[in-house]
């Protein structure tokens, strides 16, 4: 009778396995909040902005990690730093300011989310922070020493705007 268990686990081994109906969460939590307050903010943002929720999309799908903090100790509203790159995989932390107003915040978050596909989009061209400077200087501007802009993300964060100070599409009915 020994020998059925064993012959049961070589047929175990040996029959193939379906692949996973589910990326491995690696995969698909590829935008990390550090805590409550930013996985909040995370949240609120896809359910409430349309272009949000585009952009956590298109990083579930990428080689970038992104982490979220909510920051008092950031100079200005939004902020994306290179923080690593290993494996083929890079890792960038975006922060944000949280004195400001919620539609602040949402907005700052909208546009690092978009530096972050645009970071994304370098593929394994960012591998150390000078790499990151010197491909922004490539696709926008440096505004202040070591701070850098792209025009897309200011577009990002003007759309974000629009989509969570629209009135609800219920009230835009009436209104007609």
């Amino acid at each position: 009778m020994p020998v059925l268990p064993a012959v049961l686990a070589l047929l175990l081994v040996l029959v193939p396995q379906a692949p996973p109906t589910h990326p491995a969460p690696a995969d698909r939590d590829r935008v990390r909040p550090m805590d409550a307050p930013a996985a909040t903010l995370v949240a609120e943002g896809a359910r409430r902005a349309p272009t949000i929720a585009a952009l956590l999309d298109r990083l579930a799908h990428s080689a970038l990690v992104v982490y979220i903090s909510l920051d008092g100790r950031v100079a200005v509203r939004g902020t994306l730093t290179f923080v690593a790159h290993g494996g083929g995989v890079t890792y960038v932390l975006v922060r944000i300011q949280p004195v400001f107003l919620i539609a602040d915040r949402l907005a700052a978050l909208a546009h690092e989310l978009q530096h972050a596909v645009e970071v994304a989009d370098a593929g394994d061209t960012i591998t150390d922070a000078n790499a990151l400077a010197a491909y922004y200087r490539r696709i926008g501007t440096e505004y202040r020493k070591g701070l850098f802009e792209s025009v897309q993300a200011r577009v990002v964060e003007a759309q974000v705007r629009r989509e969570i100070t629209a009135p609800p599409a219920a009230a835009r009915n009436k209104q007609r």
